[in-house]
């Protein structure tokens, strides 16, 4: 056997370390231990949404109120008008099928709604 070579054991002992690296990860994303108990240690990825997400609607708040020709809809009109060129030049540029790059492109924009609602 070739000595460059890892044996099968060595093989199996690096995809475990690999997964342990992965579980730690996902521990600190969710706030969850490997049995999904929540350790309240660090703030988990939809905590940090949703205070994302109230910032961002009370700067748009005081926007609307400092500036009176601001609105959210000319700013989402505005973010779209960007996506769709980001999109467009996504398109050209991957050999994706077009069916993925829209839908890609149609989550991307439900995700703009869902942050600048009416």
């Amino acid at each position: 056997m070739d000595e460059d070579r890892l044996t099968r054991e060595q093989m199996l002992e690096a995809r475990i370390a690999g997964l342990e690296r992965r579980i730690e990860q996902l521990e600190h994303w969710t706030g969850a231990d490997e049995d999904g108990n929540w350790t309240g240690a660090d703030a988990t990825v939809a905590d940090r949404l949703e205070i994302q997400q109230m910032i961002i609607m009370h700067l748009l708040q005081h926007l609307q109120y400092l500036i009176p020709e601001f609105t959210v809809e000319k700013l989402k009109r505005g973010i779209h008008l960007i996506e769709d060129g980001i999109q467009a030049g996504a398109s050209a540029a991957t050999d994706a099928p077009p069916e993925i790059v829209r839908s890609v492109a149609e989550k991307r924009r439900e995700i703009i709604d869902d942050y600048l609602p009416d």
